[in-house]
């Protein structure tokens, strides 16, 4: 005989009074607003729900209310569902020895761990803004107006024409976008765009006579990300067209600064106004219509959507349709389906379903962003969020499945899915190959070229060539003076003769002691002269190899004063260039099988393109030297860095600064540098020395598994080069 379920004790309850329902519709399905008034706090309800609600009046049971008209549409378990929900949210009393009661929600542990997974997400209220947003709205009221809905048009059309007209340069400059010296700008952008959003929010409800109770910051590991306005008052507005405005009020306002700001970019130079309405193009069009137009979360998209799909609680349908797929075909119970009609509930479906997946992608992203951003204290938060999303809910699960009858089947049909599962990933790893593409930074730089340094600090007395010329080996390029420098070379020089016309007096009287002295003195001094002779020497630049002079600002050099190591100029023919690449020593097996192959070439300033180059030659050694600036983090770069300490003119050994030059970096690990020709040598006459690209080489074929090993191990190296480099 089989074992029946016992029927849970079912408390009464009585609905608290002060709550207010709103008749509403979507389409052709009627249902209600309920409104908390005490927490500010609005759901949506169905008719079956409205009426059981009214049931509750302290006498009558649930299981008495479900007899009752519409309110029979529920079962015993849904409405037993609805009455922890009144408890949790405090919308009903619960009879108890000390007469109605609002029951305050468990804070059990796993409950506890749940709030600190919130350490992740968080807001900061900062009261209500309805008062200024009534003061502002007779300034903006103009924005709701058709003569606006013309003018938003006209600018977003015409700034979406000029950044199609100049595609190729908005994809090259898209390549600094989180260079070291645009973040302070994209942060004042983004601040900007998201303050202006959520205002124009609170400014939509206020103009349709809606109370906006909260606005506050919103933060993503403890960095803000910008503003929020609680508008959840639209929700009481009868026309769906009032909600949908309060809900694109956000988004409508950022298209149409990223449509001013289109125009200001395509004619200004390289600056400040430059930088900020790039960034406010992409933050304001694209970030928005990403995230905030996305009906995956629930943000502005969602909630048009909703409404105009005219199915109020979309999310918590998806929700119960996932449940419904893990109770029957993963625990393998005899479940209800969700009922609804054909259309519906495949929109249902294929909701529930992305939501899921989007959902699990965003958390894993943020847990992988806080490890990556936060080092130390971002895996502790990443590791609570697992603990939280992961642990707590299969703690929660065991310990309700230890006390279901039907245990013994769920583990069963739960063994057989997880077993087949797990042998269904394993011939997956194991059995299914993949060529991998592998990419490496390159640069294209000048062949044979020379880069001049000084070697002593100085004054420029004298520039002897200018951008262009072309020179000789040996012909004299720029001259230095350093009095200081050359009055202690010869002072040096002096106290040699001195210490030698000693050396020779205390020989001839053979005072043998004395004349060591001096001779160990003169030996000292010798090696001081020659260090202070090749400083001195430092001081004339001359061409060690034949080519042109490339520089930029030789002009502002005479009398400027120079610090060693600066960057003078360089030795070149600039119409021959080579193509360097810098491989990391994880991936050199697979460059080195492909030497002579053909590979395919990608520049920045047009990443679509795909060009065809051969793979020439790689150094047979790795080193930590940079091949080019352009390709390290310091200036925009993929590959991170780190300062070598080196000698300054004293002797002394230091660390050395960003400003200084390149040179005096390294990479974190050695890398091999390699060298490809383009096939097609007329595309060398449209780029600059100087100019990145990348470098794609399809692997052979490997498993799913060591493919998926490998990308492992890189991103772990990865982790440790950045805390290296920091």
């Amino acid at each position: 005989m089989a074992e029946e379920k016992p029927v849970p004790k079912v408390p009464l309850l009585k609905l608290r009074e002060d709550l207010q329902f709103t008749y509403q519709s979507y389409g052709n399905r009627p249902c209600y607003l309920l409104v908390d008034p005490v927490n500010e706090h609005y759901y949506q309800i169905g008719e079956a729900e409205y009426a059981l609600l009214h049931c509750l009046n302290g006498e009558t049971t649930l299981e008495q209310a479900i007899t009752y008209p519409d309110a029979d549409q529920l079962s015993l378990e849904q409405a037993m569902q609805i009455q922890q929900w009144l408890i949790f949210s405090q919308l009903a009393y619960v009879e108890s020895e000390k007469g109605w009661q609002l029951l305050h929600p468990k804070t059990g542990l796993s409950q506890k761990l749940a709030q600190h997974s919130n350490l992740l997400f968080l807001k900061l209220p900062l009261g209500s803004p309805d008062a200024l947003l009534g003061k502002l709205l007779p300034y903006f009221r103009w924005l709701y107006t058709p003569y606006f809905w013309l003018l938003w048009f006209a600018v977003c059309g015409s700034g979406l024409y000029q950044l199609v007209s100049q595609h190729e340069r908005v994809i090259s400059a898209s390549s600094q976008i989180f260079a070291l010296h645009n973040a302070f700008w994209l942060f004042i952008a983004w601040v900007l765009i998201k303050t202006v959003h959520e205002i124009s929010h609170g400014l939509v409800c206020k103009y349709y006579g809606g109370y906006v109770h909260q606005a506050g910051l919103f933060f993503i590991l403890f960095a803000p990300i910008g503003g929020y306005v609680n508008a959840t008052a639209s929700w009481k507005f009868t026309s769906k067209w009032q909600r949908i405005h309060v809900s694109v009020a956000g988004m409508f306002i950022e298209l149409f600064l990223a449509g001013i700001a289109a125009w200001v970019w395509t004619y200004t130079d390289i600056g400040i106004a430059n930088y900020l309405s790039y960034n406010v193009i992409l933050l304001a069009s694209v970030a928005t219509l990403l995230f905030n137009a996305n009906p995956l979360m629930r943000f502005d998209g969602y909630y048009i959507l909703i409404d105009l799909l005219n199915i109020p609680n979309l999310y918590g349908a998806g929700q119960r349709y996932i449940r419904y797929l893990n109770r029957r075909y993963l625990q393998g119970r005899a479940e209800t389906p969700l009922t609804a009609t054909p259309v519906k509930l495949l929109i249902i479906k294929i909701y529930g379903l992305a939501a899921w997946v989007w959902r699990w992608l965003i958390v894993i992203g943020i847990s992988i962003a806080a490890m990556y951003l936060w080092a130390g204290a971002g895996v502790i938060l990443a590791a609570i969020a697992c603990i939280s999303w992961f642990i707590v809910p299969l703690a929660r699960f065991f310990s309700g499945l230890s006390k279901d009858p039907q245990r013994g089947q769920v583990l069963r049909h739960l063994s057989l899915v997880l077993g087949g599962f797990a042998l269904g990933l394993s011939l997956l790893f194991s059995q299914v190959f993949w060529a991998q593409e592998i990419r490496v930074p390159a640069v294209f730089d000048y062949a044979h070229s020379a880069i001049i340094h000084n070697e002593s600090a100085g004054f420029v007395k004298k520039v002897a060539v200018q951008a262009g010329d072309y020179v000789q080996a040996g012909q004299l390029l720029i001259e230095l003076e350093n009095t200081e420098l050359q009055a202690e070379a010869r002072d040096i020089e002096i106290q040699i003769a001195i210490h030698e016309a000693k050396r020779q007096k205390y020989f001839k009287e053979q005072a043998f002691g004395k004349y060591q002295e001096e001779l160990e003195k003169l030996n000292e001094l010798e090696n001081k002269f020659r260090e202070k002779a090749k400083q001195v020497q430092g001081l004339i630049l001359v061409a060690p190899v034949a080519g042109y002079v490339i520089a930029e600002r030789l002009r502002e050099l005479p009398d400027a004063y120079l610090k060693r190591g600066t960057e003078l100029l360089t030795i070149a023919d600039p119409h021959q260039l080579e193509i360097k690449l810098s491989i990391p020593q994880q991936d050199i097996e697979a460059f080195r099988a492909r030497v002579g192959a053909e590979v395919q070439l990608f520049r920045s300033a047009v990443p679509l393109q795909a060009l065809a180059a051969q793979l020439v030659k790689i150094n047979p050694s790795a080193s930590q030297e940079i091949i080019h600036p352009a390709l390290t983090a310091t200036a925009g770069g993929e590959i991170p860095v780190k300062a070598k300490p080196q000698q300054d003119e004293s002797g002394a050994t230091g660390e050395l600064n960003q400003a200084e030059q390149p040179s005096r970096y390294e990479y974190l690990e050695p890398r091999f540098v390699g060298v490809v020709n383009v096939l097609d040598s007329a595309v060398l006459e449209k780029v600059r020395a100087g100019e990145t690209a990348q470098v794609v080489l399809s692997s052979p074929s490997q498993s799913l598994w060591n493919l998926f090993s490998v990308a492992v191990q890189r991103y772990v190296q990865r982790l440790m080069d950045r805390n290296a480099g920091s």
